[in-house]
């Protein structure tokens, strides 16, 4: 099942870097992905969409199974929310400081990640997410220890996913 992965905030299009390590995770667990900014990067794997366009483009997208991982850095929420209500499974990830200004945190983001996490971590954090939204498998977690699988498995309680 495609899906819409939005990642929110006034610096993730410094994210695109990462972009490649994303789309391999994503296609390591049978998920087809195209990474997408509504703001130009200098990042090959990553295409440019207008904003106004977005929705469209998701949708065609979702008809061909594809996944998306759209970098939206659009500072007013209700602007952000009339697009992702209108993107096939939209998950929404607020990634930025609590203090930034001008920018509005989404209301019943997925995922709430500070601006300083590191981004391996953030994208742990996604994943588990995906995971329990059912739109990615479980990583195989035998080689976890005991107690890093109990830490996930209590990471996933906390955000209400198990």
């Amino acid at each position: 099942m495609a899906f819409s992965l939005f990642l929110i905030g006034p610096r993730v299009s410094a994210l695109a870097e990462t972009a490649p390590d994303l789309v391999e995770e994503l296609s390591n667990r049978g998920v087809a992905a195209q990474i997408i900014s509504t703001t130009p990067v200098d990042e090959e794997m990553v295409k440019t969409v207008e904003a106004d366009a977005l929705p469209a483009h998701l949708t065609g997208l979702a008809k061909k199974d594809l996944s998306a991982v759209v970098f939206f850095t659009e500072p007013a929420r209700a602007a952000r929310e009339a697009i992702i209500d209108q993107a096939p499974d939209p998950v929404v990830v607020d990634w930025c400081k609590l203090d930034d200004p001008g920018f509005e945190r989404s209301e019943g983001a997925h995922c709430d990640l500070a601006d300083e996490e590191q981004v391996l971590e953030g994208f742990a954090e996604i994943f588990a997410v995906l995971e329990g939204l059912g739109y990615v498998p479980f990583a195989d977690r035998g080689s976890l220890t005991p107690e890093q699988d109990a830490e996930l498995v209590e990471k996933l309680k906390e955000l209400g996913y198990v």
